[in-house]
C-alpha cells in the first residue's frame, strides 16, 4: 500500500510539473519578438575577400547578388545583415560603448553598452520590423554619404523623453578608449527586438548601413511572397552562382528565422 501511494504521489507531481513546463513553453513561444516575418530564408554568404579585394568590388558583388535574387519567382524581399533576430552575430558577443554627442561625458568604464548590427536598406522590410520614428536606410546612405544610424526603442527610453531623431551618437568597442569613435546621426527608431525569449531587460541596439561598414562575409535573408521559405533554396543558390561565375563564394548555414526562433526558445 505504501508503494502504491508513493507511485501515485510521484505520478501526480510529474503530471503537475509537465503541465507547468508545457504552459511555460507556450507562453515563451508566444511572446512579442518585435519583428513579424518568420518565413524568411537565411544563409551565410562568404565571398572570400581575395576575390573582391576592394570595398567597391565587394559592394558591387552584394548589390549584384541582391538584384539577381530579387528576380527569382516568389521572392518578395531581400536583405543583408551581420546578425539574425534571436540568432548569432558575425561580430560575436562584444559590445560597444556609446554616448550621445553633446551630453555630459562620463568615464569610459561607466558608459552604457549597445549591440551593433550592420544591415542593408531592405533589412527592415524583409523581417517586417517596423520603423516607429524617422526613416529606414535607403539609397541616400552610400559609402560617401555622412554616417547615419538607426536605434531601437530601448535606446530612446534612455533619453528621458527627448526625441532621438537628429541626435548624433558616438560609439566604439568597449574597453578600447584609444580607438577613434564612430559618430553617426540618428535617422530612425526601430521597434524593440528581443535578444532572448526570456529576456528580462530590453537591450540597446544600433543599426548601421551596410555601405558604411562592409564585411567580407555576411548573412543573406530572403522573404517569399507566400509559402515555404525553404522551397526557395535551390533558386537562390542558383542566382548566387550566376553572379559568382568562378564558384569562389561559399554558401552555408541555411536556415529559416522560424527555426532560429524555435531553437532559441
Amino acid at each position: 500500500s505504501l508503494l502504491v501511494i508513493g507511485e501515485v504521489a510521484t505520478a501526480v507531481l510529474l503530471l503537475f510539473g509537465a503541465g507547468l513546463l508545457l504552459r511555460t513553453l507556450i507562453a515563451v513561444n508566444s511572446y512579442d519578438r518585435g519583428y513579424r516575418a518568420e518565413s524568411v530564408l537565411t544563409m551565410m554568404v562568404d565571398p572570400l575577400g581575395s576575390s573582391y579585394p576592394t570595398p567597391e568590388k565587394l559592394q558591387q558583388f552584394y548589390d549584384q547578388v541582391e538584384a539577381e535574387v530579387r528576380t527569382v519567382p516568389g521572392v518578395q524581399d531581400v536583405a543583408w545583415s551581420s546578425a539574425l533576430p534571436l540568432g548569432d552575430s558575425l561580430y560575436g558577443d562584444f559590445a560597444l560603448t556609446y554616448e550621445v554627442v553633446g551630453d555630459p561625458q562620463v568615464p569610459e568604464a561607466q558608459r552604457p553598452t549597445t549591440n551593433y548590427q550592420v544591415v542593408s536598406p531592405g533589412y527592415f522590410s524583409t523581417v517586417d520590423l517596423p520603423i516607429v520614428a524617422g526613416r529606414a536606410f535607403d539609397n541616400r546612405d552610400t559609402r560617401d554619404s555622412p554616417r547615419v544610424c538607426i536605434v531601437n526603442e530601448a535606446f530612446v527610453r534612455t533619453l528621458g523623453g527627448r526625441s532621438a531623431i537628429g541626435m548624433k551618437v558616438s560609439f566604439r568597442i568597449a574597453g578600447s578608449p584609444q580607438d577613434k569613435p564612430n559618430v553617426g546621426e540618428i535617422v530612425g527608431v526601430a521597434k524593440q527586438v528581443k535578444g532572448r525569449p526570456d529576456e528580462a531587460k530590453d537591450f540597446v541596439q544600433i543599426y548601421v548601413p551596410m555601405a558604411h561598414d562592409l564585411v567580407d562575409d555576411t548573412l543573406l535573408m530572403v522573404r517569399p511572397k507566400a509559402g515555404s521559405a525553404e522551397a526557395l533554396t535551390p533558386a537562390v543558390r542558383a542566382a548566387i552562382s550566376r553572379i559568382d561565375k568562378d564558384q569562389l563564394v561559399s554558401v552555408r548555414d541555411i536556415v529559416t528565422l522560424e527555426d532560429i526562433a524555435w531553437a532559441s526558445t
